[in-house]
Parts: structure tokens; sequence; C-alpha cells
């Protein structure tokens, strides 16, 4: 997985990666990650869940994430 950009919410979605994780969505386990939401603000703040993929990522959220 690689950063995505927000422009409008002005946030970066970074993947963080999660050792012996299984993903939400799918109970994949090879390679999962959380995600991290960085605002142009300095906050910082957690999507809930461990994904394996942005497409795992959008159908657990219900929301198209930052292209």
């Amino acid at each position: 997985m690689r950063q995505r950009r927000d422009p409008f919410a002005r946030q970066t979605l970074v993947p963080v990666r999660q050792l012996g994780a299984e993903c939400a969505e799918c109970g994949d386990t090879r390679r999962v990650y959380g995600v991290r939401l960085d605002s142009d603000g300095g906050r910082t703040d957690t999507l809930k869940g461990s994904f394996c993929s942005w497409a795992c990522a959008e159908a657990y959220q219900g929301v198209r994430l930052g292209r």
C-alpha cells in the first residue's frame, strides 16, 4: 500500500505495517496495514481495523478513501 492524499479534506492517508494482524475485511494475514490519517494542521488519527489493500479498507469503511 502506498500513501494517498485527499486534497479536499487536506489529509494524507499513511499505511502503517502491522505484524501478526489479520485483514478486517478478507482475513488475509500476509501483508496487513493500519491506516493513519495525517492532517495539514498536524493532527493524527487512525482508521478502525487493519487491511491488506486499499480496496479492503474502502469496502470495510463503506466510503472511498482519498485518491
